[in-house]
């Protein structure tokens, strides 16, 4: 009887000293939708819902970490004044000034209109003094302003043709999958094999995978599935890999 009466104790105490804390995780712009809140302690962890909210089982003492794609992770030990009222906890974003400017670098490399016309001037000058019979066979000084601005049209049709290449974003994804009729929360879970509580950290996950916007037309549907169960299953990869 002694000991039935101690367990009640124990158990008593535990149900005491756990309570919900409540939470809302924004940045510098907007909610955070997806976040991944790790209850150290306990060992579990919860997401942040469409407005930016969560609840999480803990005691004081507890330590809290919340993880975003986009943003630098931020840990937080709990106090009792915590669960009096709805904790709101800020994510810095990720600057990717740095690997902007790289881009924007190995796109000049591919070729440097600048660069290759003065060269070309050069070599054509020279080449005229050195055969000029390749020319015409009687020496016309207009000839150079012609074979150059014929050259100049090329070159600068050359580079208005290069195509812009759009990549879809995190709002195109979550409208893709709210609207759409296949590409779905049962896709997700059927197709994907993908939990929904982790929907928005694979959004997240896709709008940084460099998947062309073009994809998400409807007559792309087929382009858009390969790349999805490719992306899909590495994503699932990373959370096995990933696993508290």
């Amino acid at each position: 009887m002694f000991r039935i009466f101690m367990l009640i104790c124990i158990l008593s105490s535990n149900l005491a000293s756990s309570q919900t804390l409540k939470g809302k995780v924004y940045d510098a712009e907007t909610t955070v939708k997806g976040a991944k809140i790790i209850n150290i302690n306990k060992n579990h962890f919860t997401y942040t819902d469409d407005n930016g909210d969560f609840n999480v089982e803990a005691t004081p003492g507890d330590t809290l970490t919340f993880h975003s794609l986009f943003h630098e992770s931020q840990q937080l030990v709990l106090k009792p004044n915590h669960f009096k009222e709805t904790i709101v906890i800020e994510l810095k974003k990720f600057t990717n000034t740095l690997d902007e400017i790289i881009i924007i670098d190995e796109r000049e490399k591919l070729f440097d209109s600048t660069k290759f016309q003065s060269n070309f001037i050069k070599q054509l000058e020279t080449d005229r003094k050195n055969n000029p019979f390749k020319y015409s066979n009687s020496y016309n000084p207009s000839m150079d302003f012609i074979a150059l601005g014929k050259l100049f049209g090329k070159l600068n049709k050359r580079k208005k043709d290069i195509p812009i290449i759009r990549y879809a974003s995190y709002e195109d994804f979550y409208r893709l999958f709210s609207t759409s009729t296949y590409f779905n929360d049962n896709f997700l879970m059927k197709e994907l094999q993908i939990p929904l509580e982790k929907k928005y950290l694979f959004l997240e996950y896709l709008s940084v995978q460099s998947i062309p916007k073009y994809l998400l037309k409807s007559n792309n549907n087929f382009l858009l599935l390969d790349a999805l169960l490719k992306h899909g299953d590495s994503f699932s990869k990373l959370l096995q890999e990933t696993k508290p």
